[in-house]
């Protein structure tokens, strides 16, 4: 059942005063290969580590024109396969301090995915590419190593410091 809602998916926290669109600052990944990337000077990191800068613009643009095809009802079958997903991701946009909105993918119906905000009870449908979009990698591959190395690369993890970041394959996910 569809229930009628005049809102974005974002709500509030996406958009400025003006009602324009906000920037994410920073987007944090758990579907699949935790990542957090972080937008500041010089583009998109990630701990440290150069961001492919088109696939995090990328990704960045399709959170935030991210719009349900449909509301659905609260009380539907959907919030079970959501409370149990797998696949988060964090945003915390432009404009913010820390608040973080956070959007949890569900199962994959036809070309769209079930997504709620957390916290919010009222699921959605969303386009499906916005998961894929959440499980690749966003690390610059040829800071990996060069000469084909990081396209034969199965897993890997890297450290900076004390920060590490383990990058897997879609096949481990």
């Amino acid at each position: 059942a569809a229930t009628l809602r005049d809102e974005s998916f974002w709500g509030t926290s996406a958009t400025s005063a003006t009602g324009a669109l906000r920037d994410p600052k920073s987007i944090e990944l758990d579907c699949g290969s935790p990542q957090k990337l972080t937008n500041g000077e010089g583009g998109w990191k990630s701990a440290g580590f150069p961001v492919d800068q088109a696939a995090a613009v990328g990704l960045a643009d399709a959170l935030r024109r991210a719009k349900p095809v449909t509301w659905l009802h609260p009380e539907s079958f959907v919030t079970a396969s959501i409370a149990q997903s797998k696949c988060r991701v964090h945003v915390t946009w432009e404009g913010e301090s820390s608040a973080k909105t956070t959007v949890e993918f569900g199962d994959k119906v036809g070309t769209y995915v079930l997504a709620a905000r957390a916290g919010d009870k009222t699921p959605c449908l969303l386009p499906a590419d916005l998961v894929q979009l959440a499980k690749n990698w966003y690390v610059e591959r040829a800071f990996l190593g060069g000469d084909g190395v990081a396209t034969d690369i199965a897993s890997l993890e890297v450290t900076k410091g004390a920060r590490t970041v383990v990058l897997r394959t879609e096949a481990e996910l």
